[in-house]
């Protein structure tokens, strides 16, 4: 019931921020007991691949990583956030650069769509982070 809640809390806030599930709410969910912020990390990881690979599985394919495990994928995210500047890329995004890492996409190519999406989601004021194209 506790990591129901928790899951429930992090959607609420992710909400009420409207900017989707990005890098805030992944830090905040530091403050939680390692038990919770492991099992929540994993929802939204799975959550994000499940969306993902039902909404466009070509894209999926293309955009997310498969052969990692999903505690795999939570730690590149903790790198990926220690990094205040990426704080407002929203967690699809972030799964993005992670695969270009995994795939063995050169550190140029991924600097250039890390600064893409800083550019992007600096001024998002849509409300919305999840505007896939």
């Amino acid at each position: 019931m506790t990591s129901f809640l928790c899951c429930l809390s992090v959607w609420v806030a992710a909400e009420k921020q409207q900017m989707g599930c990005g890098g805030t709410i992944w830090r905040k969910l530091e403050e939680r007991d390692e038990q919770t912020q492991q099992l929540v990390k994993i929802v939204l990881i799975r959550g994000i691949y499940e969306g993902a690979w039902f909404t466009d599985i070509d894209k999926a394919k293309d955009r997310l990583y498969q052969n990692a495990k999903y505690s795999e994928l939570g730690e590149a995210l903790d790198e990926f956030y220690s990094d205040v500047y990426n704080v407002k890329i929203p967690i699809y995004y972030a799964l993005e650069i992670v695969a270009m890492k995994y795939k063995g996409i050169s550190s140029k190519n991924i600097e250039k769509r890390i600064k893409e999406l800083r550019y992007k989601w600096a001024n998002n004021t849509s409300g919305s982070a999840y505007l896939v194209k």
